[in-house]
Formats: C-alpha cells, sequence, structure tokens
C-alpha cells in the first residue's frame, strides 16, 4: 500500500484558442493530487510539454478514475515557462474532475 497521496493518473495537456495575453513559448505542466482537510500534496506528476503561439491558451483536462478521488479533494496544476523559468508555480487548483483552461 502506497504511504501518502499519488499525483493524478493522466491529464491531457493541449494549447487552445486565443484572446489571452500569455506569452509564447514552451512550458511545462506538472499536477499533484491535494486534501484540503489534511493538507496533504503528492509529488508532482511527470511533466508535459505544450508549444504555445502568444496569446494561446493551455487547457488541461485531468479525469481521475472514482476510487482515486476518494482519495484527495483537488488537483493542482503547476507551470513554468522553459526559457526563463527554472521553478514551477501554482497556477489553478481544482476539485477532483474537471476541465480548465488556463488563464481563466
Amino acid at each position: 500500500m502506497p504511504w501518502g497521496l499519488l499525483p493524478p493518473s493522466s491529464a491531457v495537456v493541449t494549447d487552445v484558442g486565443s484572446g489571452v495575453n500569455l506569452p509564447a513559448g514552451t512550458y511545462d505542466v506538472a499536477t499533484t493530487t491535494y486534501h484540503s482537510t489534511t493538507g496533504a500534496e503528492s509529488n508532482l506528476s511527470a511533466t508535459t510539454t505544450v508549444t504555445i503561439t502568444a496569446g494561446e491558451r493551455i487547457q488541461i483536462v485531468i479525469t481521475p478514475t472514482q476510487a482515486e478521488a476518494s482519495l484527495y479533494t483537488h488537483v493542482r496544476v503547476y507551470l513554468r515557462q522553459q526559457s526563463t523559468q527554472s521553478r514551477f508555480y501554482l497556477v489553478s487548483s481544482l476539485g477532483t474532475g474537471g476541465n480548465i483552461t488556463m488563464p481563466a
């Protein structure tokens, strides 16, 4: 039996639409699972890389199984731009199933 929370098993990351001020570039996206009652958070998931043009958004779709969703309350999304950032930054937190577009 694993000790602690595991990162989400699947996240689909794509570039979508326009109309925002996100700079063009290559971004790394990682996720964690988080339990709001205990404050427990998993390690970062494996990173997914997406390249966008200026003004495009990054969409992340996370669909945990029912068994996974019973272990945590939120999925946290971290982002870094490869050319300018060495650390990941928390950009969003969502319930145990969902579809988010960043920036909102």
